[in-house]
C-alpha cells in the first residue's frame, strides 16, 4: 500500500512502508527502486572502500541506493564547509558516476574516453565544472555524460556529450 507522495526537486517519490518504491522525474520513471540507507557502514564494503577517501573531513546527510538501467548507484549527499556535495558511484560496475566536489568531478573525467574528456575540455572553455554525472539513455541504455558550468557572472549552463565526443545537447 502507498502511504505518500514524496515531491523532491521535481521528483516524485513513492514511499511504501517507510521505503522508497521508485523515482519518477518530469514523466519517466527514473529508478526502479531507490532505498535510503541508515549508515555508512551498512553499505557493502565494495563501495565503501572506494568511496571513503572522497568523503574524509565531510559529514554524511543522506545515502540513497537506486536500482536504474540495471545497475545500482548510490548517491552520497555530504557537507563540507558548509556546502552540500554529492557523489553518485556505480556498485555494479565498481566506477564513480558523477559528482560535485572537483576531486570527485577529476575521477569520473578519467574514466571516461579520450574523446568524450577532450569535449568537455571544448565544452568548458573558460568556465568551472560544478557537476558532472555519467548517465543512460532511456532509448538504448548507452552512456553519456552531463556537464553542468558555471561562467565568472554565475551564469549556468550544461551540456549533454556522447561518450565519442560528439554534442547530445546543449541547454542555455
Amino acid at each position: 500500500m502507498v502511504k505518500k507522495f514524496v515531491v523532491r526537486l521535481g521528483f516524485v517519490v513513492v514511499c511504501m512502508h517507510g521505503g522508497v518504491l521508485g523515482a519518477v522525474f518530469h514523466g519517466k520513471v527514473v529508478a526502479d527502486e531507490v532505498r535510503v540507507v541508515q549508515k555508512f557502514s551498512d553499505l557493502p564494503v565494495e563501495v565503501q572502500v572506494p568511496v571513503a577517501r572522497f568523503l574524509v573531513g565531510g559529514k554524511i546527510v543522506e545515502i540513497e541506493e537506486a536500482k536504474a538501467h540495471k545497475v545500482v548507484e548510490v548517491k552520497i549527499s555530504y557537507l563540507r564547509e558548509n556546502r552540500l556535495h554529492e557523489l553518485v558511484w556505480d556498485a555494479t560496475n565498481q566506477k564513480m558516476l558523477g559528482g560535485t566536489e572537483s576531486e570527485v568531478i577529476q575521477e569520473v573525467l578519467g574514466g571516461i574516453p579520450q574523446k568524450a574528456l577532450e569535449a568537455v575540455e571544448n565544452a568548458k572553455g573558460h568556465n568551472q565544472v560544478k557537476r558532472i554525472k555519467i548517465k543512460h539513455a532511456d532509448a538504448d541504455d548507452h552512456e553519456y555524460v552531463h556537464v553542468h558550468f558555471v561562467d565568472g557572472s554565475g551564469m549556468k549552463t550544461d551540456v549533454k556529450l556522447e561518450m565519442d565526443g560528439s554534442l547530445q545537447k546543449q541547454v542555455w
